[in-house]
């Protein structure tokens, strides 16, 4: 079981470009403890932000947590579909989930961007084996958008008291 979760939030610049030529772009993406959209269709994430996750031993089952993400969508792109794809990638470059599904963005009726927000909860059979910095990638229609690491580690050793 996860012992410590931390967070952190640090800027997207390398990717801050990314996915316009396709009218669609990542703005945020996070682990978090829970996120949803309330009664009025607002996104909340509750809980804490996580990029590194602390256990006793490996293998380990994969905490708790949702992959939120919120995308900007062109009006040019208003009311199309589009495929979402979430891959977790291990460091040595295989696939450990891939989750995928055909979203269609609302009809946009002004002249800037619409957001669309995305709360991928994670399988509870999912299992961890390794410690090692993994990575979400995002794609849309197959373009990857953006990469999010999410780093395994053992706890620290409780110090010996004296």
């Amino acid at each position: 079981m996860p012992l410590g979760l931390r967070w952190s939030l640090h800027p997207k610049e390398r990717n801050a470009v990314r996915g316009l030529h396709l009218g669609v772009r990542v703005t945020f993406c996070k682990m978090c403890e829970k996120a949803f959209e309330n009664e009025q269709g607002v996104p909340e994430i509750h809980g804490r932000l996580v990029d590194s996750v602390s256990v006793q031993s490996f293998p380990t089952p994969f905490p708790p947590l949702v992959l939120a993400l919120e995308l900007e969508i062109a009006p040019t792109e208003s009311g199309r579909p589009f495929v979402l794809e979430a891959i977790l990638v291990d460091e040595d470059g295989r696939r450990v989930l891939s989750v995928k599904g055909e979203r269609r963005s609302e009809a946009i009726e002004r002249p800037h961007p619409g957001l669309w927000f995305e709360a991928i909860p994670i399988p509870a059979d999912l299992v961890v084996k390794y410690a090692g910095t993994y990575r979400w990638d995002i794609l849309v229609n197959g373009q990857l958008l953006t990469s999010e690491r999410l780093i395994f580690r053992l706890a620290d050793p409780k110090p010996l008291v004296r």
